[in-house]
């Protein structure tokens, strides 16, 4: 079963939560996460992937001058908007996060994959120019089965995230 959803990321602050659902009849067995994340033609993006199998407990943002700030929370939602203002940097916390950090330069294209993870897993995601405030934040998911992500920095102020579900 092929399952997509696609979602274009723009603005401070937007979520992408995508999720996929199969059929009650399907057995959810642990898969591979793959990614794929491209630069089209921009300049140099940050980019945060990590897996949350265990939920998260908190978030630690980092500062343009190099200072940090933890806020315990389990979803995006209770995150306070003055936490939010000027981070660089944001990344779950939580028992079994793992999480991938990369500098993708303009016309590069990395992949990778979390293994051995039950397909319900959520991957949280963060887009932003190098060293500049976040862009995009948010989480995928699919119900069942495997997920490849894919997210495409198109231009400094537009990333587009499609996840497929099969």
């Amino acid at each position: 079963m092929d399952l997509s959803r696609r979602a274009m990321l723009t603005a401070v602050g937007t979520a992408a939560l995508a999720g996929c659902t199969g059929t009650d009849s399907e057995t959810p067995t642990p898969d591979d996460i793959a990614y794929t994340v491209e630069n089209v033609d921009a300049g140099p993006h940050d980019v945060v992937l990590a897996a949350t199998p265990d939920g998260v407990t908190g978030f630690e943002f980092t500062y343009a001058d190099g200072s940090t700030r933890t806020v315990e929370a389990t979803d995006l939602g209770e995150l306070p908007s003055d936490a939010i203002d000027g981070a660089v940097g944001l990344r779950p916390l939580g028992e079994g996060v793992d999480r991938r950090e990369l500098t993708v330069a303009a016309g590069e294209r990395r992949q990778g994959s979390f293994t051995g993870l039950a397909p319900d897993t959520r991957v949280f995601t963060l887009v932003a120019p190098s060293g500049e405030q976040i862009r995009s934040y948010g989480f995928s998911w699919c119900d069942q089965g495997r997920m490849e992500l894919e997210i495409r920095v198109v231009t400094e102020t537009s990333y587009e995230e499609s996840v497929r579900c099969t």
